[in-house]
């Protein structure tokens, strides 16, 4: 902007948004599912930054169910890798 007021230039701006993944129920005693656009590859860890459980899609899927009952009570971090980017979210197992 010059000192006048007149704008000079302006740069495009533009923001991507991160995917949107819903996962539920949660907190869950056992079953959760996910559902998002476009989903490759999804991921979950405990606290400790162990991997518990991985899952690389062939295609790519819009829904997967990932069952929890043989991990012990706690929180866990999801990653899901999708084409619109990355998200991580917790989920609560009861």
């Amino acid at each position: 902007m010059a000192v006048d007021g007149t704008i000079v230039s302006v740069k495009e701006i533009t923001s991507q948004e991160p995917p949107s993944i819903f996962i539920y129920p949660n907190p869950t005693a056992a079953m959760v599912q996910l559902e998002g656009a476009n989903m490759k590859t999804v991921k979950v860890f405990d606290l400790k930054g162990q991997l518990v459980f991985s899952e690389e899609r062939n295609g790519l899927a819009d829904r997967l169910e990932i069952n929890l009952a043989k991990y012990p009570d706690g929180i866990y971090l999801v990653e899901v890798h999708s084409l619109q980017g990355v998200v991580r979210k917790k989920i609560i197992k009861r």
